[in-house]
């Protein structure tokens, strides 16, 4: 490759950093004499097991682990087998210990599963090359390095089992003092949840000693590896064992927000009616049955998680849509400024010396740099004025924007297409939401200068789509989006869940 550009040559879908990168990776491969592999779809069984690993090791396989193993001391209690396990002569800490180990031993099995999927499958259906030498693009900013495969497994498994460490040890505590399965899940994924994204947004808590910095463990095995990652896993281990051991410290207790009593009487106060089969009297049966289960509580849990859960997302995805279309906005500017204008403005001065008295190419070059230093003047204000609080000139910047693809202003001989992939009624459209945004001073919602319509081509440019798909997390349109979403059948299923069974959950039990 070196000769090839050093010869004249081009590698057209390969310039600037990517044809460093790509010269580095062969270097790499020619130091450690391995023949290049595809990686989009792997044969040999380190690649394939290094896509399996990055697969499976993420936030879905940890709530798989919790739901299915994460109850082993929560299903004691609700089969009433805890008690009895409790009056033997065990001592307290060993039945914690055994049963936490237990849960190791779990995740141990699930590990040796992913190790063994991800080289025997390879092995039986393609290479049986085990190139562990294989280089691994990683990178912290702007700085690019390549490991080999077996550091890059190495390090997502150290970092996915320290996750899983902390999150079983929170499990263990919360079932210390919770009765129910289903509201221990509950809980410990709201607690994950929520100091997964006090990290992600205060840096001070973004640190080693930090558990819950470990859950970006994505982003960690995509860095270039430092001296100082092996405390992450000291960092689980400490945390674990602490964790453990308030549990065993601590004597367990019944809380009653989770607790449900069993003695609850079906009907109100006891009392019954002649008319047993009226439809009143069933559904108080019903209501105070699902009470004495504990069900009314447990789905007013779950929706309050669930909505809690839902904002966050919807505000971490607001925050990043913000910052995506400023920096665009900022990013047009340069390119525009440093770019555009200086080759209009040479243009310009070519033109004028011919000394033509009549150009209809000088006047469009003219029109180009008029509307060119209008737009980057409104664009300089809209992000000096954004900065500030001020927002009111970026809509202003929007609306000229907008009036430009209508054709409004001369853009010279500059052509924006927009009218012609999203439409006359958009740009009508979006016209009339910035003069309305301005006219009643309202805050705009990012991102992207046009309103999506129903007239949108379906085969419009993702980008496009994406760029003008806006998100906001304050109250009317986080209601909006909710059902715009069709987001509402979240809440619908885990009720039907809980509730669905209706007759069918009479089957099988005696007669009262």
């Amino acid at each position: 490759m070196q000769q090839y550009v050093t010869h004249g040559g081009e590698f057209e879908s390969l310039e600037g950093s990517k044809l460093e990168k790509a010269m580095k990776k062969n270097d790499w491969l020619l130091a450690h004499n391995l023949s290049y592999a595809d990686e989009a779809f792997p044969v040999t069984p380190v690649l394939y097991l290094k896509d399996v690993i990055m697969l499976l090791f993420g936030s879905g396989s940890i709530f798989l682990l919790l739901l299915f193993f994460g109850n082993t001391i929560t299903t004691e209690k609700e089969h009433n087998t805890w008690r009895i396990l409790t009056t033997r002569p065990i001592p307290k800490w060993n039945i914690i210990v055994g049963k936490y180990i237990s849960l190791l031993f779990m995740l141990f099995i699930f590990l040796v599963m992913i190790l063994s999927i991800g080289i025997i499958i390879p092995l039986i259906f393609g290479d049986r090359v085990f190139d562990f030498q294989y280089p691994q693009y990683v990178s912290t900013g702007k700085v690019y390095s390549y490991i080999s495969t077996s550091s890059y497994v190495l390090r997502a498994y150290m970092f996915f089992g320290s996750a899983c460490l902390f999150t079983f040890a929170v499990v263990t505590l919360l079932s210390n003092w919770l009765k129910n399965s289903f509201t221990l899940i509950l809980s410990t994924c709201f607690i994950l949840v929520v100091g997964y994204f006090t990290t992600d947004d205060l840096v001070f808590f973004q640190n080693k000693w930090n558990p819950y910095q470990v859950f970006h463990f994505s982003e960690l095995i995509a860095n270039i590896p430092k001296s100082t990652d092996w405390l992450y896993l000291l960092s689980a281990l400490i945390w674990s064992i602490s964790l453990v051991g308030i549990s065993i410290i601590f004597s367990e207790k019944d809380t009653g927000l989770f607790n449900f009593s069993g003695h609850k009487k079906p009907f109100w106060n006891g009392q019954t009616k002649r008319n047993v089969r009226s439809i009143w009297t069933i559904s108080v049966f019903e209501f105070r049955k699902a009470r004495r289960r504990g069900l009314m509580k447990q789905v007013n849990l779950l929706f309050s998680f669930l909505i809690i859960l839902g904002y966050f997302f919807l505000a971490e995805e607001t925050e990043d849509k913000e910052k995506e279309y400023v920096k665009r906005v900022h990013d047009d500017a340069q390119q525009v400024e440093m770019l555009l204008l200086p080759t209009v403005k040479e243009s310009i001065a070519t033109l004028e010396k011919e000394q033509q008295t009549e150009n209809i190419q000088l006047d469009l070059m003219r029109n180009t740099l008029a509307y060119g230093t209008k737009m980057i003047e409104k664009n300089k204000d809209a992000n000096a004025s954004y900065e500030q609080g001020d927002w009111r000139p970026l809509v202003d910047y929007q609306l000229f924007q907008n009036r430009a693809a209508n054709g409004d202003i001369d853009t010279g001989q500059l052509v924006i297409d927009y009218k012609t992939e999203l439409g006359r009624f958009s740009i009508d459209d979006s016209i009339a939401e910035k003069e309305w945004l301005i006219e009643h001073d309202i805050r705009p919602i990012f991102s992207g200068e046009y309103v999506r319509t129903i007239f949108w081509d379906a085969d419009l440019k993702s980008d496009v789509l994406k760029a003008n798909q806006k998100i906001d997390n304050s109250g009317l349109y986080s209601l909006y989006y909710f059902f715009e979403n069709y987001l509402y059948f979240i809440l619908i299923l885990p009720f039907l869940f809980l509730f669905g069974s209706g007759l069918a959950g009479e089957r099988g039990k005696k007669y009262t």
